[in-house]
């Protein structure tokens, strides 16, 4: 198949914390989360410290193709 070039739209998908309400969560070092099924994963507010499990690791990107 012949290469093809399309555009894309990119963007960060980020989870803010709940109980402050200030920064975003950022996933810690700790992996004993991923021992549950489905997995989740710890992550601490930038600004309160709060703690939270998520079923998934924030940030992530996210890309969506655009129509030609």
């Amino acid at each position: 198949m012949p290469e093809q070039v399309r555009e894309i739209r990119t963007r960060i998908v980020e989870y803010w914390c709940d109980r402050c309400d200030q920064s975003t969560m950022k996933p810690t070092d700790v992996t004993v989360a991923k021992l549950s099924y489905p997995p989740r994963y710890e992550h601490q507010c930038l600004s309160c410290c709060a703690t939270i499990h998520l079923p998934k690791l924030y940030p992530f990107i996210e890309c969506e193709y655009l129509e030609d």
